[in-house]
């Protein structure tokens, strides 16, 4: 083989390697949206709560709405009983609360999940279970998660 055909052949793979590499890395991230609904039965009215996912790690399918567990971590993760690729986050709001934020950053193998809520005028009037499911493109154990309250 002559030396102009082995160089061709070595920048062509170095091209296919690159452009692999690429490909596999992608930097951006994905943002998720949904609002809790209000409910304005009882003696007092709350608001519906829009909640966004900022998905940094890029691990993420969908989120949902979930049901806070009675007696469960006032900010944690747990298993979605049934489905290995999903988990449920719980964070104790307010029945002022007017945004929520939830950063995922970090590995498949230790993701870190960041909630930030906001209120009107810092109003942090009556505790309100919140909780969603995160659906992802892996499986990953609830306790590997890192969960703080900002």
């Amino acid at each position: 083989m002559s030396q102009a055909r082995s160089r061709k052949i070595l920048a062509t793979a170095i091209v296919v390697a690159l452009a692999a590499t690429t490909a596999s890395c992608s930097t951006g991230t994905r943002t998720f949206q949904l609002t809790f609904p209000g409910n304005d039965s009882g003696p007092l009215a709350i608001a519906p709560l829009p909640v966004e996912l900022i998905d940094h790690a890029r691990i993420v399918i969908d989120f949902r709405e979930g049901e806070p567990t009675p007696g469960g971590p006032a900010a944690g993760a747990t298993a979605l009983a049934g489905n290995a690729k999903a988990v449920v986050v719980t964070w104790i709001g307010g029945a002022c609360d007017d945004h929520v934020s939830i950063d995922l950053d970090g590995s498949q193998s230790a993701p870190h999940l960041t909630i930030a809520t906001s209120s009107a005028d810092g109003c942090r009037l009556l505790g309100v279970g919140r909780s969603v499911v995160i659906d992802l493109n892996v499986a990953i154990r609830p306790e590997n998660f890192t969960v703080k309250e900002r």
